[in-house]
């Protein structure tokens, strides 16, 4: 599907593949690629850089791979500069979710893919940036347009904000616990070290929170009512370390009220 897609109409198409799918290229094909480049750079991802994606210029050399090898990987077309496009897919390794700075693996059509269909228009043009389209090759070809009427300008700090809507997908108990659990210890380890099995009360709050129907964003509030219920641990101790004003403990108090 890729593969006919990069030849549909001129223009500058390439080939962004995690490290897998790029090694698997270049040892079916027994060559690198001319201009291509990894996207880890600099002393950050030094002891990462054989786990680096690829930038590969699309070339006749790389048509020339079976077709659903290409489908591992993801389509682009920019008019942009190649070195401004890789800027700001560099600006993309690092975003921030719920005041964190995490990786975020959107050269990985599993990863991104999802995510593309949880968000809004708008979030799809600032993600894209200077990137015209982005395709994507599954069961069928997924193609995603920048409609953005806005001049492109390139961001060189952490900008990119992963939403909770866009995770709905691929959401994952087991690591949204052990995320909660890593900053509480942080925040408030006096609450934490009340409590045996930490994980275990947070996993089972979310779960019991999820089989009630709580969305997303408020699943961390249902499992803090639950933390503070299992350590006794009064809801007013929660502003300073979690920085939560009067509107948010209100909140909590409400939710706490029919959380049993």
């Amino acid at each position: 599907m890729l593969s006919e897609w990069f030849q549909v109409s001129e223009g500058n198409y390439y080939w962004l593949a995690d490290a897998n799918a790029h090694q698997q290229v270049v040892k079916e094909s027994g060559f690198g690629f001319d201009d291509s480049i990894p996207l880890f750079s600099g002393p950050m991802f030094e002891s990462a850089k054989a786990l680096s994606p690829w930038l590969v210029p699309v070339s006749e050399q790389l048509l020339s791979v079976k077709s659903d090898v290409l489908d591992l990987g993801i389509g682009i077309q920019s008019a942009a500069e190649f070195d401004q496009l890789i800027e700001h897919l560099r600006s993309l390794l690092l975003a921030s979710y719920e005041g964190e700075e995490v990786m975020f693996r959107f050269y990985d059509k599993q990863v991104i893919g999802p995510m593309l269909l949880a968000m809004e228009e708008s979030e799809v043009n600032s993600l894209l940036g200077n990137i015209d389209q982005l395709a994507i090759a599954n069961e069928s070809l997924a193609c995603y347009i920048n409609q953005s009427k806005f001049d492109f300008t390139l961001s060189t700090e952490t900008w990119w904000k992963v939403q909770p809507h866009h995770l709905t997908a691929l959401y994952n108990e087991n690591t949204h616990a052990k995320s909660i659990e890593r900053r509480w210890w942080n925040l408030f380890p006096k609450m934490m070290e009340r409590l045996a099995n930490p994980n275990d009360v947070i996993l089972n709050a979310l779960k019991k929170a999820q089989e009630r129907g709580y969305p997303q964003e408020q699943m961390e509030a249902c499992v803090l009512v639950e933390v503070t219920r299992q350590t006794q641990t009064h809801l007013s101790e929660l502003s300073q370390p979690f920085h939560l004003n009067l509107e948010e403990l209100k909140e909590l108090e409400t939710l706490k009220e029919v959380w049993t």
